[in-house]
């Protein structure tokens, strides 16, 4: 009896792989647009209840946080938001800020901003808001008035630092202090009667120590900015910048104020900020650009804030 090769079946050899079924197509809804929605769902509630980062695209706390710098924000520092509260929902990966209708929805908290805490905040409407036609009476550009007379409808997210709390009394006085020899002009900072020490001096910038801490301060009283067109103007444009106060902060009020102080829409112009719209503790600087992206500010990533900075004895 001869061996005779296996005829081949009719399903073919069993040494021979299985041709892989094709799977059917997905589609533009399942291939691309849900998944994208999940990715946007899931980084927004992260953003609205866990830990932030936010951009900084004015100069308003200068020298301690740059234009073009990234902050690390701690939502959890104070307490807790529901996922998307706020007046405006701000759409990551594809920047898109839209009305949100749901923020009378309630927060938990657990603590409180303390003074010299650097906050992220929605930006409260009514006290005093610069006009358009007072910023062109004040000397600036149709552009800059145009920028400068924000709407005060609370939808403006915000980063300053807390100099005071509820039921403090706050009062900014213009005073001239000499540093090695030569004058100064500057505002000095005064909550419940306690006055501010300035030491430092390093440029427009000053070191100022208040309740036991300290911080770099800017101040440009004296000096112009260049407007375009060959024009430039003096700091500041506004009174309120130099001169407050005295000002009592009702219960859970807060007083934001820009390190910048001379260049800041901040507290002296919006009024007080309440608690609940307050939105997270800034703690570092996460990464920095200098002129966009393309061009990274290696010696800002991972920066503390006021790092090095020591009380007078």
């Amino acid at each position: 009896m001869s061996d005779s090769p296996p005829e081949p079946s009719a399903a073919g050899s069993p040494d021979e792989p299985a041709k892989p079924k094709k799977p059917p197509p997905q589609g533009i809804w399942r291939g691309w647009v849900r998944p994208l929605l999940v990715v946007i769902l899931i980084v927004t509630t992260v953003r609205s209840s866990l830990i932030d980062w936010n951009d900084v695209p004015t100069g308003s706390m200068v020298p301690t946080v740059m234009v073009g710098d990234r902050i690390a924000v701690n939502k959890l520092a104070y307490g807790f938001n529901l996922p998307f509260n706020g007046p405006v929902l701000a759409v990551p990966l594809i920047n898109v800020n839209i009305p949100w209708p749901l923020d009378f929805l309630p927060g938990f908290y657990w603590g409180a901003p303390e003074p010299n805490d650097i906050v992220t905040f929605w930006k409260p409407g009514g006290f005093f808001e610069p006009a358009y036609e007072q910023w062109l009476a004040l000397g600036a550009g149709a552009d800059e008035a145009r920028a400068r007379a924000t709407v005060g409808d609370g939808g403006i997210r915000m980063v300053k630092r807390v100099v005071a709390g509820p039921g403090d009394v706050v009062e900014m006085r213009p005073v001239t202090q000499k540093f090695d020899g030569r004058p100064f002009d500057f505002s000095q900072l005064v909550i419940n009667g306690e006055a501010a020490v300035y030491t430092d001096k390093q440029g427009v910038e000053l070191t100022e120590t208040l309740g036991g801490v300290s911080r770099r301060v800017q101040y440009l009283r004296g000096t112009t900015i260049a407007m375009g067109g060959g024009r430039s103007r003096p700091f500041p444009l506004q009174p309120a910048a130099h001169r407050f106060g005295p000002y009592t902060l009702g219960d859970d009020e807060y007083l934001m104020i820009g390190d910048n102080r001379d260049n800041s829409q901040d507290g002296r112009f919006f009024g007080p900020v309440k608690r609940d719209q307050i939105t997270g503790q800034a703690k570092f600087v996460a990464v920095s650009f200098e002129d966009g992206i393309t061009n990274p500010a290696w010696g800002r990533f991972f920066k503390g804030f006021d790092r090095g900075l020591h009380s007078p004895e």
